[in-house]
């Protein structure tokens, strides 16, 4: 069981993405707060990282429960 390319492709591109926004930002625009939430962007950079490593995990796990694996919608649905 696995990530199917099209989205292992997607991650690497959030990574890569993600690495290319922290590697640019200087610490005030960390410090800055962001638009609409209360958090400032190095707070925010934070739980999108946290996110995209949980996703990395979250996602082979959950694809065995996914109804296209299982014999009957009624398998899933009991987890």
């Amino acid at each position: 069981m696995g990530i199917n390319p099209e989205t292992r492709a997607a991650l690497v591109w959030v990574r890569d993405d993600y690495e290319a926004l922290v590697r640019s930002a200087e610490a005030a625009d960390l410090r800055a707060p962001t638009l609409g939430t209360r958090w400032t962007n190095r707070e925010l950079l934070f739980h999108m990282w946290f996110g995209q490593r949980i996703a990395r995990v979250i996602l082979p796990v959950a694809g065995g429960f996914s109804v296209s694996r299982r014999s009957s919608v009624g398998d899933s649905r009991a987890f």
